[in-house]
């Protein structure tokens, strides 16, 4: 039968940098307004270590805003597209 995946990850934002990740052709919001298949790697990319990798679409990006006193927060999800593949750095 067909298999199907989901990548989803969250963390914590700090806008003290330039926004261009989020801005440029190539930033998050193009990314997502142009539904493209993205390529992933997933891994710690130390010589030797697995690493994981595939294509697929990023499906939703939230971001929160920070109250006074916490981090802005953002999460995402990733609909994968064909097989993933195992293998190492």
């Amino acid at each position: 039968g067909l298999r199907s995946y989901e990548i989803s990850i969250a963390g914590l934002l700090a806008f003290d940098d330039s926004l261009s990740v989020y801005t440029t052709t190539t930033g998050i919001n193009a990314v997502l307004t142009a539904r493209t298949s993205q390529t992933w790697i997933l891994g710690t990319g130390v010589s030797g270590d697995v690493k994981l990798s595939g294509a697929g679409y990023w499906t939703s990006l939230e971001v929160g805003s920070p109250d006074a006193e916490s981090n802005m927060t953002f999460s995402a999800t990733l609909q994968g597209s064909g097989q993933y593949y195992v293998g190492t750095f």
